[in-house]
């Protein structure tokens, strides 16, 4: 499915709406967590989420995940959505929903970084939306482990030294990593809506950039569907067992997760 209906959340609104109560089940560890998140805040009080949410969303990932993510800080944003010139080629945003592809194309986050030869950091922007204060929240959480994800999976594509030291002690390189992952999740659909935007086929490591931000979206929509035992994704059936007929996926997912830097 190469479109952009994946960049509109509308659709995904309407599933958690649907299934609230089974969902706050399901992240309740999450939501009854006490201790804060052991990482640097700005501007999140306008937030539907806690310090203390985020630190159980946090420790939904294996130690080892978190030992090498990059996340030094995490931001609150105003309402984004994705611009209505966004197409499968170029993605933009903009903060006047009236340029937006539609009301519910709603930006529920993003990562940057400072990318400096001794100095590698990354931010998470989570930003204000206009829905119900209660769906807004599962959909940062959702975002806030797909947001973690990238935080580890740049570092593994970008630095020629870095290399994963799996739980079969066996290691590989960062790069290989990715490539693995793309022969494995070619063969399914996409794992979620958000993921249908991004296609893995006729993708070449000579065009550096498109074949990163391709494959990473798959893999933190993965990594997230892991964590959280749920997606949304067009194929209903497949929400609430995304990695059924999958099980390779999920292994891969399991071993990423767990390995450490070496």
């Amino acid at each position: 499915m190469n479109d952009i209906s994946g960049l509109d959340l509308g659709p995904c609104l309407q599933w958690y709406t649907v299934n609230e109560k089974r969902i706050q089940f399901v992240l309740s560890p999450v939501f009854k967590s006490k201790s804060p998140i052991d990482i640097q805040t700005k501007n999140i009080s306008d937030l539907p989420i806690t310090k203390e949410i985020l630190g159980g969303a946090w420790q939904l990932y294996p130690e080892s995940a978190r030992q090498r993510s990059i996340l030094r800080l995490i931001i609150g944003g105003s309402k984004k959505w994705f611009h209505k010139s966004s197409s499968p080629n170029i993605i933009t945003t903009t903060y006047n929903i009236g340029k937006a592809l539609s009301p519910t194309a709603i930006v529920p986050g993003r990562t940057d970084y400072i990318w400096e030869p001794d100095n590698k950091q990354a931010r998470i922007y989570l930003y204000e939306m206009d829905v119900k204060s209660s769906i807004a929240t599962i959909v940062l959480i959702q975002t806030f482990l797909h947001e973690i994800a990238h935080t580890l999976l740049v570092s593994a594509y970008y630095l020629r030294n870095y290399r994963l030291c799996m739980p079969d002690e066996k290691d590989i390189a960062g790069i290989s990593f990715f490539q693995k992952f793309l022969k494995v999740a070619s063969k399914y659909s996409p794992i979620s809506h958000y993921a249908s935007f991004y296609p893995l086929q006729c993708l070449s490591l000579k065009d550096t950039k498109r074949y990163y931000i391709n494959v990473s979206e798959h893999i933190c929509e993965s990594v997230a569907a892991y964590l959280l035992g749920f997606t949304f994704c067009l194929e209903e059936d497949k929400c609430w067992t995304p990695f059924k007929g999958r099980a390779d996926l999920y292994d891969l997912i399991a071993d990423f997760l767990e390995a450490r830097c070496k």
